[in-house]
């Protein structure tokens, strides 16, 4: 009698990424590419886009003379729609840190 191979699988993990009104679900690869084009455009003080799945993601980091501490995020999602963040550079360096502490080395 022959035996089956093993076979498993591994349930897709998403991540919610939440922006004004817009929840877009991206796999972790995604999340991945998407918060490395966030720290691209952090580091560089530049503007950095990518495509994630469904949803492109948008990050203006450049400095602006009369607003030198905020950045812009755009979220854009073919089945949801789109939305804008303003955020202080120091919210997007925590939540770099943080996605890259609890969810990088979680896996």
């Amino acid at each position: 009698m022959e035996q089956a191979p093993f076979i498993f699988q591994i349930p897709r993990l998403e991540l919610t990424l939440l922006a004004g009104d817009i929840g877009a679900a991206v796999s972790i690869p995604e999340a991945k590419a998407i918060f490395e084009s966030i720290r691209l455009a952090y580091d560089r003080q530049d503007m950095q886009r990518v495509e994630a799945g469904t949803t492109t993601c948008t990050t203006d980091c450049r400095v602006h003379p009369r607003y030198p501490d905020r950045t812009t995020i755009k979220f854009e999602s073919r089945r949801l729609g789109s939305a804008s963040v303003t955020l202080r550079r120091v919210d997007i360096a925590n939540a770099l840190l943080e996605f890259e502490t609890k969810v990088l080395q979680a896996l």
